[in-house]
C-alpha cells in the first residue's frame, strides 16, 4: 500500500509522527493478521498470472473501475 504522503517518510528511524517503510509493513501486516484491516473491498479483479498484460490494462485504462488486481499464481 502506498500513502499520499509516502515521500515524506524518513528511511532509517521512527519517530513519533513519522514512521519508516519497515514500520508501516509491519503494522499492515500486524493488522491484516488481525482481521482489523477489511481489504476484501479493495479487489476489484482475480486473474491468473498469464492475464497479467490485461491487468496492467486495466489499471491504466479502466482507473474508475479498478482499484486492485490480484494476479494468482495457482489455482486453488
Amino acid at each position: 500500500m502506498i500513502g499520499a504522503h509516502d515521500s515524506v517518510r524518513p528511511i532509517y528511524e521512527s519517530s513519533r509522527r513519522f514512521w519508516t517503510y519497515k514500520d508501516e509493513v509491519k503494522l499492515i501486516l500486524n493488522l491484516l493478521g488481525r482481521k482489523l484491516l477489511k481489504v476484501q473491498d479493495l479487489i476489484t479483479d482475480r486473474l491468473r498470472f498469464e492475464e497479467a498484460a490485461e491487468a496492467y490494462n486495466k489499471l491504466i485504462n479502466a482507473k474508475e473501475k479498478t482499484l486492485g488486481i490480484i494476479l494468482k499464481w495457482k489455482e486453488n
